[in-house]
């Protein structure tokens, strides 16, 4: 099972808790067990002395109760879980406590804000989505608020790949999430135009290789779909034409009810398509609900560093 434990962080806030229907419906599916975690900021509360002291027992005791409510919903679904809270800076306290408790799995709400710090929109879901050595689900704001209570969440996952091997590795969690999720797999392939050489009155023509690399990228596609196929899944691939990101942000936007599951980093030989650039960009502009998976190259590192 690829994932057993997910990490939820809430700031209080009814933006951020958006996010659980989907972790409850993932959760019940992969039969795993969620932590709710709240990270309490003293610096931010702007008070010295006994005032902050007061304030923040107070702020503690709403931030617990907060959890707890949460905790009871998810609960009455059917799914265990554990309620955490910590003290300290939201961007650094999340990989750390994913990392001592074993969670192997972030789901956090793209949007949410609160008094007791900056919440976990920007800077704070930035880092941690560079920083995280397990993958990472972030659910837009108004995917929240449309499907605040409702079971249908998504239907079927996207999975951009440009060739390489480090992009392929969000294909196994693919496999296990659709199998168990019951969702269907849209694999996707950009080709980038091929630009046409103007030589004084003539014109240089690159027809050839870009139906060479149609081709190929069509070759490509159809061996992983029969793969994935071969699991017991339903799936799809199509090959696309233009900028890598532009065009992968344009289908995202025009089919429903979908997750697009992708590596943070890959690049392909030819036109050096950066997916950790791609990622980036469906989080912040794209709406979707994204499953991004560090490569190992990153958790290497982490390790190194560690």
């Amino acid at each position: 099972m690829m994932f057993q434990k997910i990490l939820v962080p809430l700031d209080g806030s009814s933006e951020a808790e958006g996010i659980l229907p989907y972790v409850s419906r993932i959760a019940v599916g992969l039969e795993a067990s969620v932590v709710l975690l709240s990270v309490m900021d003293r610096d931010g509360l702007g008070m010295s002395g006994s005032q902050r002291s007061t304030l923040f027992a107070r702020a503690e005791l709403e931030v617990r109760n907060r959890l707890h409510n949460a905790s009871h919903r998810l609960r009455g679904r059917a799914v265990r879980t554990e309620e955490v809270v910590v003290t300290g800076r939201a961007e650094e306290e999340v990989t750390a406590v994913a990392e001592r408790l074993g969670c192997d799995l972030i789901a956090m709400s793209t949007h949410g804000r609160s008094v007791l710090g900056k919440g976990i929109l920007g800077s704070v879901t930035d880092r941690v989505i560079h920083t995280a050595t397990v993958p990472m689900l972030t659910v837009a704001q108004d995917k929240t608020r449309t499907y605040r209570g409702q079971d249908m969440l998504a239907t079927q996952v996207i999975v951009p790949l440009d060739g390489s091997r480090l992009a392929e590795s969000a294909l196994p969690y693919v496999r296990d999430l659709a199998g168990k999720l019951s969702w269907q797999v849209a694999l996707v392939r950009v080709v980038r135009p091929m630009r046409f050489l103007w030589v004084g009155d003539f014109t240089s023509g690159m027809s050839e290789d870009h139906d060479l690399l149609e081709s190929e990228a069509k070759d490509y596609l159809r061996t992983v779909a029969e793969s994935l196929r071969e699991d017991g899944l339903a799936v799809e691939w199509q090959v696309l034409f233009g900028h890598p990101t532009t065009t992968i942000l344009d289908l995202v936007r025009k089919i429903p009810h979908n997750i697009v599951a992708l590596s943070t980093q890959g690049r392909s030989g030819f036109r050096r398509w950066f997916i950790g650039s791609l990622a980036e960009t469906l989080v912040r502009s794209s709406g979707a609900s994204v499953l991004m998976v560090p490569s190992s190259e990153r958790i290497e590192q982490a390790v190194d560093n560690a």
